[in-house]
This record gives C-alpha cells, structure tokens and sequence, in this order.
C-alpha cells in the first residue's frame, strides 16, 4: 500500500480518521493525502460583473483559509514521522469527483452514520464515498482508535460476481477470517449449496484457514452486524459492485446499511 487518501471537513471526527490512517501508514510504510473540498459557486458567468467579483472573493478566501488550516494540521508533531500532501479541491464534480480524481490504494473516511429520513433521502457521506471509490474505503466510527484487525467478518451473498475478489490491502489481510451468509425467512436456498459455494470460491482465492457460519436473522444487514457483534470481530468486510445508481453488492441496499448503522469498522471492497 503506498498511499492512503483521507477526506476531511477539518471536523474533530475526521481528524480522527486522519489518526487512524497515520496508524495504518505506520505500519505500511504508506504516505497520505488530506483532502478537502470547497463547495463549487454557480457559475460566474450568470451573474453581475460586482457579484461575480464578490463570489471569486469569497471563494478564495475559503480556499486560503483552507490551505492555512490543512497546513497546520499535516504538522502537527504527532504526524512528524508521516509523509502527508495537503490537498484543497475545487470544481463542479464535487467532493465525490475530487476524491475518484486521487490516486490512492485506501481511502480512510469518518462517519456518524446516517439514521431516519436523513438515511432515506440523503444517506451519509460515508456511504456515497464507498459509492464512487476506485480502491478500498475504510469507514471508521466515532468509537474507532486504531484498526488493527484479529478477527474480521465478511458478509457473503454466494453471488458469483464475486468471483475474482479483490485482494485486502495490508493489514487487513491479516488475522483470522469469518465469512457469515445471513439467512431470512425468505430465502430458499440450502445450506449445502452455500457451502459447496463458498468453498469453490475460496479454493479459487487460495483461502484455507476460514470460518463459514450461516446465521438466521429477519434481515441481511442486521443480521451482519449481529453476528459481527457475537463475534467479538473488530471489522466488517462488504465486497460490492458498483453499478451505475445500484452500486450495492446485495439487494436491498444492504452495504449501505451496513455502513450507516455499523458501530464497527467497515472495509467496502469493490470487487475487481
């Protein structure tokens, strides 16, 4: 892993996640990249000659102080031992197009969550991020310090798109591995057939020391994070597709949920 991307608002939470990522590039040997965007203006050329010169003002003011206070953070004594590049973005793609346009191997984001009508009608930003990633996304929680896995947790849907995975960056291929196929009422497949499945998968990945627990529950998200939870695991691992507005790997919307209501670490892989 050579580089770990880290959008930031310049919250107390995402300063977090930058602590984080500094762990992680300790490890790794990784260097980071802190960015932060500034909101796009409607174009210049719709308003007065006097409005326009405001808006320019006013923008590069923010991005001024934004340059200031990203400086400032890259350093901070406790990341003296890092290599961090400060980077303000600007422009119509937004935060989101800011972020594909970055090199990077990881991407390590801080979230809430997201909960109620602002779950349904927005989402977090979290999530949205894991939408449009070109690389692994790290999504940690308030309560998240450091992300050193023991036993990491992957949801499995036996779909085979899953077929070739793409391989965990490091550290997160180490410790032990525990796949879980959450089984609802509903669903009407057998669980020798998960299994049969699960091992073809796992032989064609060179996997051999692995858990498979088929877990009852009334749905598929909470159903992961329970058993994640049992597991005592310090990581939830998702796989996903990302396909045009339907970028979750399992019906229903299930990666997104995950993220939003995850009191754990999650790592969004895309699927190669």
């Amino acid at each position: 892993m050579k580089t770990i991307l880290v959008p930031t608002d310049l919250s107390p939470l995402a300063n977090q996640a930058l602590r984080v990522a500094a762990s992680l590039a300790r490890r790794t040997g990784a260097a980071i990249t802190l960015l932060h965007y500034v909101p796009f203006f409607v174009s210049e050329e719709i308003m007065s000659d006097h409005t326009a010169r405001i808006a320019a003002d006013y923008r590069n003011q923010q991005v001024a102080e934004a340059r200031t206070e990203l400086t400032a953070l890259c350093q901070q004594p406790e990341f003296q031992d890092l290599t961090l590049t400060p980077v303000v973005a600007e422009g119509a793609d937004g935060l989101y197009g800011s972020i594909t346009r970055q090199p990077a191997d990881l991407i390590v984001v801080a979230s809430h969550g997201a909960r109620g009508m602002q779950e349904w009608l927005w989402g977090s930003n979290a999530e949205k991020v894991a939408n449009y990633a070109h690389c692994p996304v790290l999504i940690i929680k308030e309560n998240t310090t450091e992300v050193s896995p023991k036993v990491s947790v992957f949801a499995l849907d036996a779909d085979d798109r899953l077929a070739p995975a793409r391989p965990l960056p490091a550290p997160f291929d180490e410790g032990k591995r525990r796949f879980v196929y959450v089984m609802t009422p509903t669903d009407n497949r057998a669980a020798d057939g998960i299994r049969e499945w699960m091992a073809q998968w796992a032989g064609r990945q060179g996997l051999t020391d692995y858990d498979l627990v088929i877990y009852a529950h009334k749905n598929i998200p909470d159903g992961i994070i329970r058993f994640a939870e049992e597991s005592s695991a310090d990581l939830i691992v998702l796989h996903t597709h990302q396909e045009s507005s339907f970028w979750n790997f399992f019906s229903g919307n299930v990666a997104e949920a995950v993220i939003n209501h995850a009191t754990l670490p999650v790592l969004v892989v895309p699927v190669a």
